[in-house]
């Protein structure tokens, strides 16, 4: 990271890839799964807080100076004090350097991990396609479990779908083209329309993969897919009932396909929101969305997140 806008821009692709991992539960029923879920989801919402707090400084440090943010020593993950004091006057009102340090990106945490392995999913987000760790063997005092499918209707979706509330997809659309290259999402026109820059910067997350786009002004969008959740809105609305969720809206139907704004830590004053769209009864992805600097307050962040995602849509039914 040379630059405060790089990351600032790490926190909030943390942030975004944190609304699909609110969905994820234990890997077990026993009640030491459970508990460790429960510290986890504990641990995780002081790590998403921490997460907005440095988006915010680390913005703010943008805009007073554009100077480079750090210098990380690679031989040990330390910050240069030096350096960074000169770039950043907090550090001379009595930040230490080990403060200062805490402000590097945190993209694969443990804390994050932790989740995704209880789920046994992918690994952490990554810039590079990656292959699923698993979360561990199970225990050998374990009796074997045999491995039950969901039934399926004749077009190919879950008959126990949807649940927990979700709405049905009742016109779904295909996407696979899309998830396996999703800068494909958006066109080169629609991203200049939304202004942010293209190409997007494609990267896998521990459940799917995603684009990100961003501007020079502090604003991202990313379109990213949850299919390692295979059942679509159903598992959003499982996991508000559980109180996972700040806030869950339900929208108005987006290019015909259900949808609802969530997030895991309400981010709406500063320009943030998270969409999600069921293009199947098991799968949907999701917009991240933070407004430029300079657009915070002049449009409900979650209206512009829908906005982004109907453009998406749009792409995909036109193949492209």
């Amino acid at each position: 990271m040379t630059d405060w806008l790089d990351l600032a821009d790490s926190y909030a692709a943390s942030l975004d890839a944190s609304r699909y991992l609110a969905q994820i539960e234990g890997a077990g029923l026993g009640y030491a799964s459970q508990m460790h879920a429960t510290v986890a989801n504990s641990a995780g919402q002081a790590y998403l807080d921490s997460l907005v707090e440095k988006q915010e400084y680390a913005l703010t440090r943008r805009r007073s100076s554009r100077m480079p943010c750090m210098t990380i020593l690679a031989s040990t993950g330390r910050v240069s004090a030096t350096s960074t004091q000169r770039a950043n006057p907090a550090l001379r009102r009595g930040r230490t350097s080990t403060e200062e340090s805490d402000l590097r990106p945190h993209i694969c945490t443990l804390v994050l991990c932790a989740a995704l392995g209880m789920a046994a999913l992918a690994g952490c987000t990554s810039e590079q396609p990656g292959q699923a760790i698993p979360g561990g063997t199970p225990p050998t005092s374990r009796p074997p479990t045999t491995s039950v499918s969901p039934s399926t209707t004749s077009s190919g979706e879950s008959a126990d779908l949807p649940s927990d509330g979700a709405p049905k997809v009742e016109s779904p659309i295909e996407t696979t083209k899309f998830q396996q290259d999703p800068c494909l999402v958006l066109t080169d026109t629609q991203t200049t329309k939304l202004g942010v820059a293209s190409p997007g910067t494609a990267r896998a997350t521990g459940v799917g993969n995603a684009c990100r786009w961003r501007n020079d002004d502090g604003g991202s969008i990313e379109i990213s897919w949850g299919e390692k959740i295979p059942r679509g809105l159903s598992a959003a609305y499982k996991a508000n009932n559980a109180g996972k969720y700040v806030y869950f809206n339900a929208l108005p139907s987006i290019e015909g396909l259900p949808a609802v704004a969530l997030d895991v830590v309400d981010r709406r004053d500063k320009g943030s929101c998270g969409v999600e769209v069921g293009v199947t009864d098991r799968l949907t992805f999701q917009v991240g969305l933070s407004q430029s600097r300079s657009k915070i307050g002049t449009a409900e962040p979650c209206r512009v997140a829908a906005e982004v995602a109907a453009e998406a849509v749009q792409t995909m039914k036109a193949g492209g």
